[in-house]
């Protein structure tokens, strides 16, 4: 419970509080060895990117990667602040495009 109540702190910082008086009615902790649910995942690590892709294309435009960034905080000369990038998976094959606002995107991507 006292460890919840600090944010976590580890045991051996909440067993001196307690032996130094330094938390009023704080009970002198002897379970320093103690690891809460908590602690461990935050403590966990992330599992490594695969190496390779499982659902990969096998045919051109079969598979597309778009993202659509901006606004951009200096626009371009003639007011251009966002921008279209279309990758095929298969080919590796990219498309940019300019765009104005973003609700040009649908237009652009029907073109290309």
């Amino acid at each position: 419970m006292w460890h919840a109540r600090f944010g976590h702190l580890h045991f051996a910082a909440l067993r001196k509080m307690g032996r130094d008086g330094l938390v009023h009615g704080m009970p002198l902790l002897t379970q320093v060895e103690h690891v809460c649910d908590a602690c461990l995942t935050g403590k966990h690590r992330r599992a490594p990117f695969p190496q390779r892709t499982q659902g990969c294309s096998s045919e051109v435009l079969q598979l597309l990667h778009g993202d659509l960034c901006g606004p951009i905080t200096l626009p371009t000369p003639s007011g251009i602040r966002y921008f279209l990038l279309l990758v095929d998976d298969y080919s590796r094959y990219m498309w940019l495009a300019l765009l104005p606002s973003k609700d040009a995107a649908p237009a652009v991507i029907k073109c290309i």
